[in-house]
């Protein structure tokens, strides 16, 4: 892609490293799913197994840098570096992600001739009651959720995709595997859309910051609107 080369040096960790510890990981995370199941429908207990599930990740994902690979923050692209500009691109690259993936949505729905059953998180989203559950829902989906998928997908995973394929094929792959993980095939093209928006950006500023930013304005919107159908 035009305008995409990389310049940042290899990270400390290869492709199959973090492909191994996602699956290790996710192991986990099945199992806190399977014991939480029966509760999914009730908000505060969706939002504390999102929470404990965060935590899993962005606690796995640092452990395996800083003690394994010898990195930090920095090396998952945590910096302050150029922040502003780093905001900035996050909030409209959110924006349009939001609109396009909304866009994307509605013409899969007309190509298919019938409306998706909703999401476990919107009927989660339907049952909240109240200011306090309804904005504890908001903060999960638009800040703790994008930190744990940006610090895995694009902090961890994508650079090892791009040291290995090179920055094209790096940002497709992860994002091909971004949906394939939110186990959704029919909103599928819509996610792979989003995912690559979210490589993108990450890309052209070397700062997770500005993808958390993209990543949170997107589901904060998708948040709000889940409130209204």
């Amino acid at each position: 892609m035009m305008g995409l080369e990389s310049r940042e040096e290899r990270v400390p960790w290869t492709l199959r490293q973090a492909l191994v510890l996602i699956l290790f990981i996710n192991l986990f995370q099945l199992a806190i799913s399977l014991v939480g199941k029966n509760y999914l429908d009730k908000v505060m207990d969706f939002n504390l197994l999102s929470l404990l599930d965060a935590l899993l990740y962005i606690g796995g994902v640092y452990a395996f840098v800083r003690f394994k690979a010898k990195g930090g923050w920095v090396d998952l692209g945590l910096h302050t570096r150029k922040l502003l500009r780093s905001i900035l691109a996050g909030t409209f690259t959110g924006f349009v992600t939001a609109i396009t993936v909304l866009l994307a949505g509605y013409l899969m729905v007309r190509l298919i001739g019938e409306e998706p059953s909703a999401q476990q998180v919107q009927e989660v989203a339907r049952q909240a009651q109240g200011l306090w559950q309804i904005s504890l829902f908001l903060v999960i989906a638009s800040l703790i959720v994008p930190i744990k998928e940006e610090l895995v997908f694009r902090g961890f995973i994508y650079p090892a995709f791009r040291d290995r394929v090179g920055v094209t094929w790096g940002i497709i792959l992860t994002a091909v595997f971004f949906s394939l993980v939110h186990g959704d095939l029919i909103r599928f093209i819509p996610l792979l859309i989003g995912g690559i928006a979210l490589n993108i950006v990450y890309q052209r500023t070397g700062s997770l910051y500005s993808s958390i930013v993209a990543h949170g304005v997107w589901n904060g919107i998708m948040g709000v609107l889940a409130f209204w159908r």
